[in-house]
C-alpha cells in the first residue's frame, strides 16, 4: 500500500473482493484502502474509553458496511462516498473477533470463550445461535463456503 500508513500498530484487517477494498484497524483508527489502485480512501477516528481500542474489523461482502470490535462495543459502520458513519452500536464485552458470512446475511462475533451469530439485517442473536463451551479465547472465525456453518479456533 502507498502512504499514508497507520499511525499505530494494525490490529485487524479484512477484504471486500467485490469492490477491491481493504479495511484495517488500529487502536484509534479504522482505514479503508483500494488495493487495486494502491490508494488510501477513508479514515475513521475511534473514540473509546477502553485502552484496547479497535481489535478486529470485518467488511460486508457488498462493501457498503463493516463491523468493528471496539472495547465493549460492536460498531456497525456505513461506508459513504466521502466518509464513514456509525449506523448501530451493540454492547458486547471483550469482543475480539468478527467475521461476516459469505452472503453477508450473518456475522459471527468471538467474545471471550463464546461465539455469537447475529442476523445482519435485524441485529438479533437468537439463543440457538450462541456457541458456548470453548476452552480458550476465540481467535479466528471462518465460515463454510455455503454459509451453513462456521469453524472457530481458540
Amino acid at each position: 500500500m502507498i502512504a499514508p500508513f497507520h499511525p499505530e500498530e494494525i490490529t485487524g484487517m479484512d477484504t471486500c473482493l467485490r469492490k477491491q477494498l481493504i479495511v484495517t484497524c488500529s487502536k484509534s483508527y479504522v482505514m479503508i484502502w483500494n488495493y487495486k489502485e494502491g490508494k488510501f480512501l477513508l479514515a475513521y477516528k475511534i473514540t473509546s474509553s477502553n485502552e484496547q481500542g479497535c481489535t478486529s474489523v470485518a467488511f460486508h461482502p457488498s462493501g457498503f458496511h463493516f463491523i468493528a470490535c471496539v472495547g465493549d462495543k460492536l460498531l456497525v459502520m456505513k461506508v459513504l462516498s466521502k466518509s464513514i458513519a456509525e449506523q448501530h452500536s451493540l454492547t458486547l464485552k471483550n469482543c475480539k473477533e468478527v467475521r461476516f458470512s459469505n452472503g453477508g446475511q450473518f456475522f459471527a462475533v468471538g467474545v471471550s470463550c463464546y461465539t455469537y451469530v447475529y442476523d445482519f439485517y435485524t441485529l438479533t442473536c437468537p439463543s440457538n445461535q450462541q456457541c458456548k463451551g470453548h476452552t480458550g479465547r476465540i481467535q479466528e472465525i471462518e465460515w463454510f463456503q455455503d454459509d451453513s456453518g462456521f469453524s472457530d479456533a481458540c
